[in-house]
């Protein structure tokens, strides 16, 4: 009788220390919200142990610490190890785990570059450029790459700054996130063109910034501008398009906040891995069961691809670019999931528009690029391109700028 009086105050105990966790972690949800993927996930982890600890002190009451504590190690910190290893060597993931382990990254382990201190900085226009004249290491698991930044927060040299032949925009595709400055599409063109190109790309950017960059630059020997188009624009320009044309730049303090967010998401605990890539399973197995047909992110930017085409060219035809001298080429770069060109082609329909056609003089030219991108081309825990894939984009642009 005592040993199960024993039994019911240790679990009652157990319990009743989840539950003040519980609150805790409300509260801190409630006053540290830019720390929550750090506290949150924590002190899941810490409930968990309680619990664990709890079933194997019951299960074995007669066994010592030291048997207890290996068992428990043994639960956490073998999944915390294998999965530490995948992420450091992502081809040796399963396949059937590569998209757990994609979203785990993408929300807890990735360096983000435009929240980082010694890579962006705040402006009161664009929100962020890259951080001027800057010099650092770009890292995630699947590359390490250097990045220089000019003078005016762009990933190139100064001199190109200096009477640009091509200006290339865009955003994290273009800019070469996950490569060698130099294996950059913008930088493998130049080579291949023999004339001045600028990579004007920022990591993010919609098609509304991107144009605004263009508007600070040099443009007095331009001959032709690259737009590199991404379906995470929709929202940007969406936003300029419902708002009268015009885009609401955030605060200081809201940049402030995002890096503040952005560095407690990438800090490492003990069982971080195991702990979160665990919840993000269970989460997703239950709105597999009671949402089976729920829509996904993916999905509504194709439902809405019709819109994002018409946001992307009503915003060009209202832009400052004189088409009459400057031949405009478009391509549409993606994850792998979703690269097609079905955007491309919803554009190419639109241009043909009367009005669209007179505007722009047959000076914008979409280029297709998906049929280049293989697996092979793409990284695995990262959705960006490797140099392979910036190789062929390259070399396809080329064709379109100095036709055989």
């Amino acid at each position: 009788m005592a040993s199960k009086r024993n039994y019911l105050k240790i679990l009652l105990g157990s319990i009743l220390l989840v539950a003040l966790l519980q609150l805790l972690k409300k509260y801190l949800d409630h006053r540290l919200p830019g720390s929550l993927l750090f506290h949150h996930y924590l002190l899941t982890g810490i409930q968990l142990l309680v619990l664990v600890g709890t079933i194997i002190h019951l299960l074995f009451p007669n066994r010592g610490f030291l048997f207890k504590t290996l068992v428990i190690l043994a639960l956490f910190g073998l999944p915390e190890l294998l999965f530490t290893w995948w992420i450091q060597h992502p081809a040796s993931i399963p396949t059937a785990a590569r998209s757990l382990l994609n979203t785990y990254s993408t929300q807890a382990e990735t360096n983000i570059i435009q929240f980082m201190p010694q890579s962006s900085v705040y402006n009161d226009s664009l929100f962020y450029t890259l951080k001027p004249s800057a010099r650092f290491r770009f890292r995630n698991p699947e590359f390490a790459d250097s990045f220089f930044i000019n003078r005016a927060g762009l990933r190139d040299d100064d001199r190109s700054l200096q009477h640009p032949s091509v200006i290339c925009l865009g955003d994290s595709y273009a800019m070469g996130w996950g490569v060698a400055q130099a294996e950059s599409f913008p930088e493998q063109l130049e080579a291949m063109l023999h004339k001045k190109v600028l990579n004007a790309a920022v990591s993010s950017y919609g098609t509304v910034r991107e144009l605004k960059n263009l508007y600070r630059l040099d443009t007095a020997a331009l001959e032709t501008i690259i737009i590199q188009y991404c379906r995470n624009d929709y929202r940007e320009n969406r936003e300029y398009a419902e708002h009268d044309h015009r885009l609401t730049i955030s605060s200081r303090n809201v940049y402030d906040s995002l890096q503040n967010d952005h560095y407690w998401s990438t800090r490492w605990f003990p069982g971080k891995r195991a702990v979160t890539i665990a919840k993000l399973y269970m989460e997703q197995k239950t709105n597999d069961w009671f949402f089976p047909n729920r829509a996904t992110w993916k999905d509504s930017a194709q439902w809405h691809l019709q819109k994002a085409a018409a946001y992307f060219t009503d915003i060009l035809y209202h832009s400052a670019i004189n088409f009459n001298k400057v031949k405009v080429l478009v391509v549409d770069m993606n994850e792998q999931q979703t690269m097609n060109n079905d955007f491309i082609g919803a554009v190419n329909t639109l241009i043909r528009q009367p009005r669209y056609a007179a505007r722009f003089a047959n000076h914008l030219i979409l280029v297709p690029v998906a049929d280049l991108l293989t697996a092979n081309d793409y990284y695995i825990l990262d959705p960006h391109i490797k140099a392979s894939g910036h190789r062929k984009i390259a070399e396809r642009l080329r064709t379109f700028i100095t036709p055989h």
